[in-house]
């Protein structure tokens, strides 16, 4: 789904907005995660930019209940937990 004018241009900022986010948390573009492998189906680059758009444009600037500082030690103790090591690669690497 393509659309021109104004309407299509504000999602282009907000994701935008979210990459920038993202780098300046992460330390590094997201866009070299978010290309499109040939085994995905193909709605995987739109899922991949609403996702981006609402973690990193909607949810991490939200400072009312927790500062960025707050947010990224508690993403960084869930990732632990879990084992997950990526994302531990990118919180640490930027403090």
């Amino acid at each position: 789904m393509t659309t021109d004018g104004p309407a299509s241009a504000a999602p282009d900022a907000r994701y935008a907005a979210a990459l920038d986010t993202a780098e300046r948390l992460l330390g590094f573009r997201l866009e070299r995660f978010l290309g499109t492998a040939p085994s995905e189906p193909a709605n995987a680059a739109d899922f991949k930019r609403i996702a981006t758009v609402h973690a990193f444009g909607d949810v991490w600037p939200r400072t009312e209940h927790l500062d960025t500082l707050a947010r990224a030690v508690a993403s960084v103790a869930i990732a632990a937990a879990l084992g997950v090591h990526e994302p531990l690669r990118g919180q640490c690497a930027s403090r």
